[in-house]
């Protein structure tokens, strides 16, 4: 991959960290207070309140970092700065999260205990939604919200900690195997739109210059459908005729622009050209904006899809009302 596709690629995956910041946020500000207050009436409550507030900075912290990027805006050139700053962020936030093992834990009650782990574990599975984007803050905050955890239900030593603690352990595992998952899902999507998005601008830039080569060239060029619609007419016939692309391609009745003459022709060549399988040549004539009659020599081509149905007729004309000019620019 170039470096600009990495860099494209990087940019992404840290503008979807922030888009995602503020919802994960809000749900750290309900989690924290509803486990600070259940812990409350066994917990110590210089260390919960320590805990709380300390939440509570790191949060609003967040919130204004989430709110300085939308409101800059940051180019690629600054992207690895801001992914530092999130990363330092969740960092933070995960070691606080797992400060509970030590802080809100208390050994006295293991229904409280459970509901340690349960929020924990909550908070851990939510961020596997709003951080996989990148490895570094979904796997640090993993580590650093669930190890200390699982280290204090081992430590515990009784047959239910122990078991909670294989079970932690066991959650760790999967959740880090989803979070690995869903980061190189996220990854491959970022990839998939980047090309897409790539390839549409290779094509419309084709097209532009298909525009530019048929627009100039020194023959009139025409496609028409098979129901007679005009598709497409180049400013060279255009201006030849003194007729706007956009009135071909509105119109209904050719001789409304041509005359009824020139409009019969024109039909019946089109009628022949579908009846054969080679190119159709005539001869026809055509009042200009000078107010002059031309003959024109017209090659008729059917156009045909990639199931080889017919779809149109491409028509190219050169004037050959002066023979020793012929094949030379419309004037």
């Amino acid at each position: 991959m170039d470096t600009n596709r990495v860099y494209s690629l990087r940019h992404e995956q840290v503008r979807l960290l922030y888009e995602a910041m503020p919802l994960a946020l809000v749900a750290t500000l309900i989690n924290a207070v509803i486990l600070f207050a259940v812990e409350w009436s066994v917990a110590e409550h210089l260390l919960s309140i320590v805990w709380l507030v300390s939440i509570l900075i790191i949060t609003l912290l967040r919130f204004g970092l989430a709110f300085l990027y939308h409101r800059i805006q940051p180019g690629r050139d600054q992207t690895h700065h801001w992914e530092i700053y999130f990363s330092i962020g969740c960092i933070v936030a995960g070691a606080v999260w797992g400060s509970t093992s030590l802080l809100l834990f208390p050994e006295s009650s293991i229904t409280h205990q459970v509901f340690v782990a349960f929020i924990v574990g909550g908070m851990c599975a939510g961020a596997v939604t709003s951080l996989s984007a990148l490895p570094v803050p979904i796997f640090s905050f993993l580590i650093l919200a669930l190890t200390p955890l699982i280290v204090r239900f081992f430590t515990v030593g009784s047959e239910i900690t122990n078991a909670m603690g294989v079970m932690l352990l066991l959650f760790f595992i999967m959740i880090s195997a989803n979070a690995l998952k869903s980061h190189r899902n996220i990854r491959q999507n970022i990839e998939l739109r980047t090309e897409s998005k790539r390839q549409q601008e290779i094509i419309l830039q084709s097209q532009l210059e298909q525009q530019v080569i048929l627009d100039n060239a020194p023959v009139g060029i025409w496609l028409v459908g098979v129901d007679g619609r005009y598709r497409f007419v180049n400013r060279t016939f255009c201006d030849a005729v003194g007729v706007p692309e956009n009135e071909f391609l509105a119109t209904t009745h050719l001789s409304d622009l041509l005359g009824e003459e020139a409009a019969a022709n024109s039909l019946q060549s089109d009628h022949e050209c579908l009846e054969k399988e080679e190119p159709h040549h005539s001869h026809e004539t055509l009042t200009f904006a000078d107010g002059k009659k031309h003959l024109m020599d017209i090659t008729r081509a059917k156009v045909r899809d990639k199931a080889g149905k017919v779809t149109g007729i491409v028509g190219i004309a050169v004037d050959i009302s002066d023979t020793q000019f012929r094949g030379h620019r419309f004037l």
